[in-house]
């Protein structure tokens, strides 16, 4: 069931990349993000391979309740930390304050993988080459 979107900010104020989404039952807000930076070419090869100390390791996209999972815990992140702290967006966003919040995807070009070797199991949101820096208060 898709809620309405929300058009409402006065004509000074623009989302130019995102969109809200407000959906009844169960009452929640969805987030889709409209730009990117990514391109699906920075995607690794889904297949397994032997590690030059020996061990055998594999990508493979994560499942669908592992991904629904990280667009949830990454949609509240999101307007907790950017969003809702803003205070030009704030008095627009209030609705949203008090309902399950989640991205409806990942943004173009992003896509969550499984890394594993020698059975342990790691995630990661690839779309774009950067470092990574595993941030303390962000785990599932």
């Amino acid at each position: 069931m898709r809620g309405e979107v929300y058009k409402e900010p006065p004509p000074d104020i623009e989302f130019p990349y995102f969109e809200v989404t407000y959906y009844d039952k169960p009452e929640s807000v969805g987030i889709t993000i409209k730009t990117t930076d990514a391109r699906s070419r920075n995607w690794p090869d889904c297949s397994q391979t032997i590690h030059s100390d020996g061990s055998i390791i594999s990508w493979q996209p994560s499942d669908e309740s592992i991904q629904h999972l990280w667009r949830q815990k990454l949609g509240e992140l999101l307007t907790d930390r950017f969003l809702l702290v803003d205070s030009h967006l704030e008095v627009h966003l209030q609705p949203m304050k008090g309902r399950r919040r989640f991205l409806t995807d990942f943004p173009s070009g992003y896509k969550l993988f499984t890394y594993t070797k020698e059975g342990r199991e790691d995630r990661y949101l690839i779309g774009k080459v950067v470092h990574v820096c595993l941030l303390p208060w962000f785990s599932i």
